[in-house]
């Protein structure tokens, strides 16, 4: 991705900071830089009380042509960001202010260090594969999203088995049996595809994760495929409670009997400003504690 001049910057928060501080430290740093500062609606609302420079600093609003967005929270803030508030030709800063933060690996106290970094150009650009998901209605509507992680099908009764015709380039692969199935992008391999027992993916294997969620056969096991590949799944149980689809952990859509989801390679990536040292092999072994004693 070409270099260029960060001038207009976005700040996104999660829905609620326990720390408005860390928001204010953020703006008066950029401001000192004089850099041009736009506010998600979260980041105002969390700011309306202590800021009195609030109404000077613009909205983000989409399609507005941003150089970089600064996401503080964890990688559900991030999940929302890519979703809702830019393009994907933005990068993405991610402060870590949750948990285990895969995506946002800066820590919360790193901020100002790190904004002088990206101001003398000492950072790179790191691209991650989207999936594109289109919903074909059984009435012939049709419905698209996009997801960084993962798309998930499953029963909307807890603990309900779903029957899943798979097919692949229009081939089939197998009828799944389980509580649902995990379709995950190499980004998405960390997240709920290995708490159901599926493998980790680099983020530069391009490719598609499908996992079955507590199979019926033991014999159904994760595949991983390549991600220019076409996965096609059909509802046929339509005796049962509605099926629903789950993007990201965000986005919930019933399913109903005759709907066909296709999930694709999106022809866009998501991207990432990293900044020396962050690798993703240093960022396993931090926030899955490899190798430390128990």
């Amino acid at each position: 991705m070409k270099r260029q001049e960060i001038q207009k910057i976005g700040i996104t928060t999660k829905s609620e900071m326990s720390r408005p501080d860390l928001i204010e430290k953020t703006i008066a740093c950029l401001q000192k830089c004089g850099k041009t500062i736009y506010l998600s609606t979260h980041a105002r609302k969390n700011l309306a009380n202590t800021h009195p420079d609030i109404g000077n600093m613009r909205d983000i609003t989409p399609p507005d042509r941003l150089d970089l967005i600064i996401c503080l929270g964890g990688d559900g803030t991030i999940l929302r960001t890519v979703r809702k508030l830019v393009s994907f030709d933005t990068p993405i800063l991610g402060v870590n202010t949750g948990n285990l933060g895969f995506l946002s690996a800066i820590p919360a106290e790193d901020i100002e260090n790190t904004c002088l970094k990206i101001w003398d150009s000492d950072y790179t650009i790191e691209e991650r594969l989207l999936l594109s998901i289109q919903i074909v209605k059984e009435n012939g509507s049709l419905q698209k999203y996009s997801a960084l992680n993962e798309v998930v099908v499953s029963q909307s009764a807890i603990a309900r088995i779903i029957n899943l015709p798979v097919k692949v380039d229009g081939e089939l692969l197998a009828v799944f049996r389980a509580d649902g199935l995990i379709i995950a992008t190499p980004t998405g391999s960390t997240a709920y595809n290995l708490a159901a027992g599926g493998p980790i993916i680099h983020p530069k294997v391009e490719s598609m994760i499908l996992t079955p969620v507590s199979p019926f056969s033991f014999s159904q096991k994760p595949l991983v495929i390549p991600a220019q590949k076409v996965v096609s799944l059909e509802i046929i149980d339509c005796n049962k409670e509605e099926a629903v689809i789950t993007i990201d952990g965000q986005v919930h859509e019933p399913l109903r009997c005759g709907d066909v989801i296709e999930v694709t390679k999106h022809e866009e990536t998501a991207k990432f400003l990293r900044l020396p040292g962050e690798t993703y092999f240093n960022t396993l072994r931090k926030k899955l504690k490899w190798g430390e004693s128990l």
